[in-house]
């Protein structure tokens, strides 16, 4: 029958949410991992996040930029210790 989608199973769609929602993978990298459209899973992820202020994707963004933040800051301040021993 053409145009009939297999839906996808209960345990892949578990595994794709986990994946984004707790290890940090992109919507794309976790679609494409488990061969389902992206769409789909943007589709999961706004019904899932309705009533927060914050989708999935934007917290995994955010996520990555404070991580790279606390990284500088790292870097800065142990310029700062090691110019202050000088």
């Amino acid at each position: 029958m053409a145009g009939f989608v297999t839906p996808t199973p209960p345990d892949v769609k578990v595994a794709i949410l986990k994946d984004i929602q707790h290890n940090g993978m992109t919507i794309a990298d976790a679609a494409r991992k488990h061969d389902v459209n992206y769409k789909t899973v943007h589709n999961w992820l706004r019904h899932n996040s309705k009533g927060t202020s914050v989708s999935w994707g934007d917290f995994n963004r955010l996520k990555s930029e404070n991580q790279q933040l606390k990284e500088i800051i790292g870097e800065m301040a142990l310029n700062l210790s090691r110019t202050k021993k000088s």
